[in-house]
C-alpha cells in the first residue's frame, strides 16, 4: 500500500474523528448543557482483512481514541468508553 494512501484512509477514518470529537465538545461546554460523543465504527472496529490494513488500524485507532477521551467526566460514568458491535451478529459467527 502507497503511503499516501495509509495516510488518506488515516486522516479520513481516524483524523476526521478527532476533529468532529473536537468540535462537539466545544460546542457542548459553549453551550453549557453538557452532552454525549457517539462514535461509530464498523465490523472492522473488531475484524481485519487482508487488503484493509490502513483501513482496519484507522477503525481500531477510532476504538482507542474515543475510550482514551471519555475518562474526562463522570457525566456518563456507567457507560463512558464503552464499545458495542452493533453488527447483526455477525461478529459472533466468525
Amino acid at each position: 500500500m502507497p503511503e499516501e494512501e495509509w495516510d488518506r484512509v488515516l486522516d479520513i477514518n481516524l483524523k476526521g474523528t478527532f476533529l468532529c470529537m473536537e468540535y462537539e465538545a466545544g460546542a457542548m461546554l459553549a453551550g453549557g448543557h453538557g452532552g454525549a460523543i457517539v462514535n461509530v465504527g464498523t465490523v472492522n472496529s473488531f475484524l481485519g482483512f487482508p487488503t484493509g490494513s490502513a483501513y482496519v488500524a484507522s477503525k481500531h485507532g477510532q476504538i482507542g481514541l474515543t475510550t482514551s477521551v471519555s475518562v474526562c467526566s463522570d457525566e456518563a460514568s456507567y457507560i463512558t468508553g464503552t464499545t458495542l458491535a452493533p453488527d447483526g451478529g455477525f461478529t459472533l459467527t466468525i
